[in-house]
């Protein structure tokens, strides 16, 4: 049975039962990106690392909520340096980005969306 499924190219038989697979271990979303989406993609991230880098020090201490925020640049630098494998980060990083990017509008002082008043 073992030689047969072998055969047939089931790659968890081959080579003595060992596990295998063609895909490339990153463990990290800039080198995940730069495989699977090119180098547009490793761009991307770096961008944003630097993007949340330069948000989290130019902080002022002024900002509402300023712990809060300092702990998603934290955790959003670590999950694009070194991601984990499990897939809980890969939908909390959208929620990360979102609340990068509003810290950055309470730093500069943009009115917030929808907030204007005449």
């Amino acid at each position: 049975m073992r030689e047969r499924t072998a055969d047939l190219g089931y790659k968890r038989f081959q080579d003595g039962g060992a596990a295998k697979d063609d895909l490339i271990p990153t463990h990290s979303y800039v080198f995940g990106s730069w495989v699977e989406a090119g180098i547009v993609g490793a761009i991307f991230w770096m961008f944003f690392l630097i993007y949340t880098a330069y948000t989290l020090f130019s902080a002022s201490g002024d900002e509402p909520l300023l712990p809060f925020f300092a702990f998603v640049a934290l955790m959003l630098m670590w999950d694009i340096l070194f991601s984990p494998l499990g897939t809980p980060t890969r939908f909390i990083a959208p929620f990360f980005m979102v609340t990068i990017i509003l810290f950055r509008r309470f730093q500069i002082g943009l009115p917030e969306p929808g907030w204007q008043t005449e």
